[in-house]
């Protein structure tokens, strides 16, 4: 029988790599299922947020690890060995509905289910619940309350197409097209500061009557993705104008170079595109480099071989066509691998698994942590 184990490093403190154990580690370790030998269901997503994970399987079962002294897991933490889940638990469906959407923030998580419903959990002090003025937690008071699950206000039509959290704030890109978001906008991430500096209900996303076709969410800003116009990107938020001239840079210098295939892809404070010709690969990248979050260029062995690009909160991933996970940028909690140098940046990608140890079907940069999800 198929199975998949789930393969992790990082920062661990609490428990979010949910190996059992809340030491950071350099090496890729196994993540301990609770009440499951072997996982035989493909995960198709992780979300990590600050100090909690949460991964979604194909049957549409989410386990969840790490810290839920907030409720961010979506489990009531007043009942006995809940508050701290060291390994991934099983969060029951409500009423039954498969979960097919997840996103997490720093302390707080966003779950859709099947019949479109979404719903958050955990704590937002800006508004990163999405459940309405002031309400700041999902918390209950009662034991009897099995889950800290609320449901949002909000129709979303014919269905979600993606849903991505910041740190503290969310947008939801719909079947439709609206785009909707929600949280700090302090900065304009979401709509000009006057009109409100925390949105606490989903909030259209004005693009002007352009098609969005997709969008990222980093700490202080917004990058949405347009099918037409004079512009490819529009960015919301803080240095808008400067960091929306440097996209559109970056976009021609792909575009012109023979890059016609790319994806966008961002850490907290910086904003990458992957490219690739059909025979090379390359990445363009803006934003901070305080740590090495940005790669001036790829290796040579990685323009012919790397496939699949993720990143985490200031560190990113490669998976290669040879089965191979490299990571680059901010390691200080061993999320990067095994340093061969003194320090915790890493300027150029390390290999982080070999390829021996089965197939890679997924890879996610998380908050300093890395997981790679293999096949055997």
């Amino acid at each position: 029988m198929v199975g998949y184990d789930i393969l992790c490093c990082g920062s661990n403190g609490n428990y979010q790599l949910g190996t059992g154990t809340s030491e950071d580690s350099a090496v890729l370790q196994n993540a301990v299922m609770r009440g499951v030998d072997r996982l035989t269901t493909k995960p198709t997503s992780i979300r990590c947020g600050g100090n909690h994970t949460l991964m979604l399987v194909e049957l549409g079962d989410v386990f969840v690890a790490g810290d839920n002294s907030k409720g961010q897991c979506g489990l009531n933490p007043q009942i006995d060995g809940q508050n701290c889940l060291s390994q991934f638990t099983k969060l029951p469906r409500l009423n039954g509905k498969r979960w097919t959407h997840i996103s997490a923030g720093w302390d707080f998580s966003v779950l859709i289910n099947e019949n479109h419903e979404v719903y958050a959990c955990g704590e937002g002090l800006n508004g990163e619940l999405g459940l309405g003025e002031l309400v700041t937690s999902t918390l209950s008071k009662s034991e009897e309350d099995k889950f800290t699950l609320l449901r949002i206000n909000l129709d979303v039509g014919s269905g979600v197409r993606s849903i991505k959290s910041s740190i503290h704030h969310t947008v939801i890109l719909l079947k439709s097209g609206v785009l909707l978001g929600w949280g700090n906008n302090k900065k304009g991430q979401l709509t000009p500061v006057s009109l409100s500096k925390l949105v606490w209900s989903p909030q259209t996303i004005e693009v002007d009557g352009n098609r969005v076709i997709g969008f990222n969410v980093c700490r202080d800003f917004t990058c949405i993705e347009l099918a037409s116009g004079r512009r490819r990107f529009r960015i919301l938020g803080k240095n808008a104008e400067e960091l929306e001239e440097e996209a559109h840079q970056m976009f021609q210098g792909l575009t012109e170079n023979g890059y016609d295939s790319f994806t966008v892809h961002n850490m907290w404070t910086s904003l990458h595109l992957f490219g690739s010709n059909g025979e090379n690969a390359t990445v363009s990248s803006m934003g901070n480099n305080s740590h090495s979050q940005r790669l001036e260029s790829l290796p040579d062995q990685l323009q012919k071989d790397a496939m699949v690009c993720s990143l985490g909160s200031e560190h990113g991933l490669f998976l290669t066509m040879s089965n191979k996970v490299y990571a680059w940028g901010w390691g200080e909690h061993g999320n990067c691998g095994v340093q061969k140098e003194e320090g915790t940046v890493f300027a150029t990608p390390n290999e982080i698994y070999d390829g021996r140890a089965g197939r890679v079907v997924l890879i996610q940069g998380g908050c300093a942590t890395s997981w790679v999800v293999t096949q055997n």
